[in-house]
């Protein structure tokens, strides 16, 4: 485990060093991100882990309440906050569930959107 710890680090590093060149593209395709109220994290599996471990960082940075539910529990709201952040994680990009879910929300107009590993 400690190995995987080691190898972790630089690339913690690398991430760290290109946040601002890596989140820039963010406040291009939502220019009004200071009026977010609430971010909502849609995953599962690992990238659901990750979400609820990212929530309360997330929070004390934004200072907007952040959510992190699987897509399942999301699929049974029914309502959209127009100054929410719908922020969908799948790893490959292949969740059909996830997939649904940016769909759903996109045709509500809600502000969305999606990552996956490159």
């Amino acid at each position: 485990m400690l190995d995987c710890i080691k190898k972790g680090v630089p690339v913690g590093h690398t991430v760290l060093d290109k946040a601002k060149e890596n989140t820039a593209p963010i406040k291009t395709l939502i220019p009004d991100l200071n009026e977010i109220e609430e971010i909502f994290m849609i995953a599962s599996g690992s990238s659901f882990n990750a979400a609820n471990c990212a929530s309360p960082f997330m929070e004390k940075v934004t200072k907007s309440q952040v959510f992190a539910l699987l897509p399942n529990t999301f699929l049974k709201k029914t309502v959209c906050n127009s100054k929410a952040l719908y922020l969908f994680i799948s790893q490959t990009g292949t969740s059909s569930l996830v997939k649904e879910q940016v769909i759903r929300v996109k045709e509500m107009g809600c502000k969305t959107i999606s990552l996956r590993n490159p």
